[in-house]
């Protein structure tokens, strides 16, 4: 399903989609499914209190150990203006997302005061920012226009899930791949 990643799509695709998830067919993915991954919400479950709804305390505080620091720049919040004022002092520890997914459009360094200084704050809405997450750099070896070069590289893990669910019954929920792919050390992605 191609349709739910640009706030316009909701605009004029959401009584099709009603249909659909009113139907008993299988929908891949389904409403909910694609709400869980979108930036916003998974911005939500960095706040304690909304992670508190679906896990116990200590499996909350498990979990959120290993998240990044994500906020929804257009809140007034203490914690928000203050990452927000970090972000524009030390740009490079930050990225601002774009809430729709596959836009590759993210915003990195000297871009990211530009944009917190230039959108009012419900345009600031559009996007997550998000602490920058640096990953350890290793050797690899790429093919590059039939060469065999070496560079340096950040590993990027992608594990693909099979959920099935039936109602409230969960039928099957289970990790099923994963993909590897290698970025170039310097890619700001």
């Amino acid at each position: 399903f191609r349709s739910g990643y640009w706030p316009q799509h909701f605009v004029d695709a959401w009584p099709l989609r009603q249909q659909m998830e009113r139907a008993e067919a299988v929908k891949c993915p389904s409403a909910p499914a694609q709400l869980a991954g979108m930036k916003k919400v998974q911005q939500l479950l960095c706040e304690r209190n909304e992670l508190l709804k679906f896990l116990p305390e200590d499996q909350a505080t498990a979990v959120s150990s290993t998240f990044g620091k994500q906020f929804d720049p257009s809140s007034s919040s203490k914690e928000t203006r203050e990452a927000v004022e970090a972000a524009r002092a030390h740009p490079g520890d930050w990225v601002l997302k774009p809430q729709v997914e596959g836009s590759g459009e993210l915003f990195f360094d000297e871009d990211i005061p530009r944009i917190l200084d230039s959108r009012t704050q419900e345009q600031l809405a559009e996007f997550i920012l998000m602490e920058r997450v640096r990953p350890p750099c290793t050797p690899s070896a790429i093919l590059h226009q039939g060469e065999v070069v070496l560079r340096s590289a950040v590993a990027e893990l992608g594990i693909f899930g099979t959920f099935v669910a039936e109602g409230g019954e969960v039928r099957c929920n289970k990790a099923v791949g994963h993909l590897l792919r290698s970025k170039g050390q310097q890619t700001n992605q």
